[in-house]
């Protein structure tokens, strides 16, 4: 176990996090440019996905018209541009969201970066596009009628949380 799993299993033990369930943990590590992940379930702990694997097509990889899939590490720890990082950070959200069927209640989320480039305007889009996708998948709360009256029901998007952690 390297020192990055370590602390993540350390914060999943905390008293902060210890009641809380269906939690997934992300490092963003620009040293070794990969993701650290585990994920924090119903009655169980597991590392589940590696989404270091994960593919996403590559729209400057190919010759036009070809589709050339790149792995979203490669991808996002590649890009120049912050807001093409919160593009490749939002799909890989999405995507973990999707293989847990939709069970995350939060994403933690930290760095480990020599300078960190999550600032509020950046966690701003990210979230804003995690709640796009989620409201065009149905996923917010939606009102019903139930005999004559109104109630909510609701259907709940993940947190998205950017922890400050020094490694």
């Amino acid at each position: 176990m390297n020192k990055i799993e370590h602390v993540i299993e350390r914060l999943l033990e905390s008293q902060h996090l210890e009641s809380r369930e269906d939690i997934f943990v992300i490092c963003l590590d620009g040293f070794s440019k990969r993701f650290y992940s585990r994920y924090k379930g119903k009655a169980k702990e597991h590392k589940g996905l590696d989404i270091n694997s994960i593919c996403l097509p590559d729209s400057e990889g190919g010759s036009e018209g070809a589709l050339v899939l790149k792995n979203i590490a490669d991808l996002y720890f590649g890009a120049t541009e912050s807001k093409r990082k919160v593009a490749y950070l939002a799909a890989l959200l999405i995507n973990v969201f999707n293989y847990y069927n939709l069970n995350i209640s939060q994403f933690l989320l930290f760095e480990n970066e020599e300078e960190p480039v999550w600032g509020e305007e950046y966690q701003h889009l990210l979230r804003e596009a995690f709640e796009n996708y989620a409201k065009n998948r149905g996923l917010v709360a939606v009102k019903e009628r139930v005999e004559g009256e109104e109630t909510a029901e609701e259907k709940t998007v993940p947190e998205i949380t950017f922890c400050d952690i020094k490694l």
